[in-house]
């Protein structure tokens, strides 16, 4: 199955999962972009380095598709500063 950074609009428990973050669909930018993230998925340190896993590979494989290699430069370009939490 191939790495899709949109979330099916009709998959129920996206959008369960989604709905604290006004209608992003994409995990990968909620959880690097979106100010709740980090109050909202406990283990978020764990889940960011998944998503970026799964980017690697995604592009890795599909080093063409135009989606991916936006989303790679747009969090690219994110500065992700620590907090005493991690």
């Amino acid at each position: 199955m191939r790495f899709s950074p949109d979330s099916d609009p009709y998959d129920p428990l996206a959008a369960a999962l989604l709905s604290p973050f006004s209608r992003m669909t994409d995990m990968a930018r909620v959880l690097f972009q979106h100010p709740r993230a980090r109050d909202v998925f406990a283990e978020r340190a764990t889940l960011t380095e998944n998503v970026v896993h799964a980017l690697r590979l995604n592009a890795g494989h599909h080093p063409d598709d135009p989606q991916t290699r936006a989303l790679v430069g747009e969090l690219s370009r994110i500065v992700i500063r620590p907090t005493a939490q991690g």
